[in-house]
């Protein structure tokens, strides 16, 4: 993305898709959360968290590995820890969560703090969903249908 903006794309035709283990790197490649060149934010579409199979224990493993030596508390390692004035000039961003989720009241919170500042974000819930159902389409039906309100809502920011 940082990428496409250098070379003078406009970031209002970059949408981004994200699964959980990418939502911190497209969060902080956001212009609002570090300084970018293009003032113009595209729509996001980012596929919360989800699952009963992401258990404590191998969530901590995974944040371990992840922050390495970094502070668990700082922003540049979990952008939600950012104040919400941060999160202004978000672009238009769609959270798809469960509604099981261990990390269901992070969705929530990014929610909060970008509506806070003026950001549309909108968080969808959704029950009886695997971790990422998006990819079991076209075998599961909620696959289908998410799929769908995907589309309807980067269509609703490209359109328009």
């Amino acid at each position: 993305m940082r990428r496409r903006l250098l070379h003078g794309q406009r970031a209002a035709r970059i949408p981004t898709l994200t699964l959980t283990s990418t939502l911190t790197l497209t969060l902080t490649l956001t212009p609002t959360l570090t300084p970018n060149p293009n003032p113009n934010p595209s729509p996001n579409q980012v596929n919360g968290p989800h699952d009963p199979v992401m258990q404590r224990k191998r969530m901590l493993d995974m944040a371990a590995v992840y922050l390495g030596t970094a502070s668990p508390t700082d922003p540049a390692a979990s952008p939600l820890l950012a104040p919400a004035a941060a999160f202004a000039g978000l672009p238009p961003t769609l959270v798809h969560v469960g509604d099981t989720e261990v990390l269901l009241d992070d969705s929530i919170t990014l929610q909060e703090k970008a509506r806070s500042v003026g950001v549309q974000l909108d968080v969808r819930e959704w029950s009886h969903v695997l971790h990422s159902w998006h990819t079991f389409y076209p075998i599961m039906p909620k696959a289908d249908v998410a799929l769908k309100d995907i589309s309807s809502f980067l269509r609703g920011h490209f359109d328009s």
